[in-house]
């Protein structure tokens, strides 16, 4: 009896809970924390400087990480260490970019293919 009693009590809590966490202020956008959106910069930069490396390793294509480090470089070459090392810091602060503008600019979307078109411009973009 007193169990059944305790799960009342908690549900109403965590219904409380969830009703106040979705209660959203007229106007006031919410942007991602700053954890998350690092976090999932990481994971972005870890996943595609995976695919660039296989990529450039495959011969699928002829430029590597060091490409992103292209403008900061002079005349270095693309394929050595230290290129391929400042181009993963680009590509993570690029990816930082590119979640900070995704989280502003459709934080409220709920069509799926706005992300999809997002993606396709970037990659256009910074390739």
């Amino acid at each position: 009896m007193g169990l059944t009693k305790t799960r009342g009590h908690l549900r109403g809590r965590f219904t409380e809970e969830r009703r106040t966490a979705r209660a959203d202020v007229p106007g006031k956008a919410k942007t991602l924390p700053f954890a998350k959106l690092v976090e999932i910069a990481f994971w972005g930069t870890v996943f595609w400087g995976i695919v660039r490396l296989a990529a450039h390793f495959l011969n699928f294509t002829p430029y590597g990480l060091g490409a992103y480090a292209r403008p900061f470089l002079w005349e270095a070459d693309e394929d050595s260490w230290s290129a391929t090392g400042l181009g993963v810091i680009l590509l993570f602060f690029e990816s930082v970019i590119a979640v900070f503008l995704y989280s502003l600019l459709f934080q409220r979307s709920k069509m799926w293919w706005s992300g999809l078109l997002y993606g396709l411009m970037l990659l256009v973009v910074a390739g």
